[in-house]
This record gives structure tokens, C-alpha cells and sequence, in this order.
């Protein structure tokens, strides 16, 4: 989404919230894919004949992005190979799309965002590419997002803050305005770079929880 967006900072009812806008992470945040991305990397390095990293590695490392995963990954051997590397990367982004119908959104994760909605501006944050914008049509999130930051809109994906600062900037809120919705570690370096407050969740209960904690929900809901 191009240029900037205007953050309301209260309630109907005039209630002043201190939080205007609300980010959110992709896998394992608002799509249940965790599994599906460390299956799809290792058939990549299947395809090319590479001994595929194990879960615990790719549930590590992976969310650092196709292409560090691909370059950690590989034998010392082919790690200055770098047309190995686009081909690899071109698989991941291939297998992305194909893949998108094997995930599925976190159960409550739309109807929260579009409570949300009503009195925050609401950014989705993620180190996956293209499929992004595919996986919000599939899934049903058109016009949830106020701002949406893939990997391919910045030179340096999470766990830089660029991608985070660069929907701040277009949500016009300042870091001390916003909470940031993560569930790896990559996500943890990000937001604290950045200045937000970031928290790690496993699933939609746990995010209403934090929400409640932060006043931005109330107990009951």
C-alpha cells in the first residue's frame, strides 16, 4: 500500500487508547504455515540433490528469510555459488505459491482483526515475498491491513527493523504507539531494534490476552 496512513488514537466512546496501530507477523501469527514453510524448504534442498536441514533447524532459522536460509544451509562447498543460490531462491518462491492452499489462517485470527479494525490502524509485517498478497486474497484479509511490508519491499528483511520502521513511517505512528505481534525470535530482535514493543504468541488466545494486558481489549472480550 502506497503513501500514508492516518491513525485514529481513540474508541467510539472517546476512550483514549496510548496504542494506535498494531502489527502483526504472517507464519505462525495470522497463518497457521509453520510446518508447511519448514516442509517446503526441505524439498527444495531435496530437488537439488542437497541432504535436507532438519525441522529443528529450519523452525530456527527460517524466519530469517528464503534467501539466509538457503545460504546457511548450503554445503561449505556451494556457499560462494551464487547461480546455485538464485535457482534455489527462484524454487522457494515457486513452491511459496503452490504450497499457499496447504496453510490455513489461525482460528479466531480474522474476526479479531477486524474487531481491531474498528479502533486501530492494524500492518502486517512478514519476511515472506509475493505469496503474501496471494495468501491475503485466498484467505480472505482484502482491506484488513492498512499497511502491508513483505521481504520484497525492503533491502533488509527481519530481524532488521527496516521492515517494521517502514510501516510505522507509513502508518505515521511513532514506535512508542504500537505493538508489534511476532512468534520467533527473529521477530524479538526486529521490534526491540525498531522500538516497539513486540511480544511473542503461539496463538489467537494468546494475543487477545496480551491485547487485554495492554488495555486495548477489555477481560470480557
Amino acid at each position: 500500500m502506497h503513501g500514508f496512513v492516518v491513525c485514529l488514537n481513540v474508541f467510539p466512546g472517546a476512550w483514549i487508547v496510548l496504542v494506535k496501530a498494531i502489527l502483526f507477523d504472517m507464519d505462525g501469527v495470522v497463518l497457521d504455515s509453520v510446518d508447511a514453510n519448514v516442509r517446503l524448504f526441505q524439498r527444495v534442498f531435496q530437488e537439488f540433490g542437497f541432504a535436507p536441514p532438519s525441522e529443528k533447524e529450519l523452525l530456527t532459522f527460517s524466519p530469517r528469510g528464503s534467501r539466509a536460509t538457503l545460504s546457511e544451509f548450503l554445503p561449505v562447498y556451494e556457499k560462494g555459488n551464487e547461480e546455485l543460490k538464485q535457482q534455489m531462491f527462484a524454487r522457494t518462491r515457486e513452491l511459496s505459491h503452490e504450497m499457499l492452499k496447504q496453510l490455513k489462517p489461525m482460528e479466531g485470527i480474522l474476526e479479531l482483526l477486524k474487531q481491531l479494525k474498528q479502533s486501530h490502524c492494524l500492518a502486517l509485517v512478514t519476511n515472506r515475498r509475493d505469496s503474501t498478497h496471494e495468501a491475503i486474497k485466498l484467505f480472505g484479509f482484502q482491506g484488513v491491513f492498512d499497511v502491508v511490508i513483505t521481504a520484497d519491499d525492503v533491502a533488509n528483511p527481519k530481524p532488521s527493523p527496516e521492515p517494521i520502521l517502514l510501516a510505522l513511517e507509513k502508518l505515521a505512528t511513532p514506535a512508542s504507539s504500537a505493538l508489534f505481534f511476532g512468534d520467533m525470535d527473529v521477530d524479538l530482535e526486529a521490534g526491540a531494534s525498531a522500538g516497539v514493543k513486540t511480544i511473542l504468541v503461539k496463538n489467537v488466545d494468546s494475543i487477545k490476552k496480551a491485547l487485554q494486558t495492554e488495555g486495548v481489549l477489555n477481560d470480557s472480550l
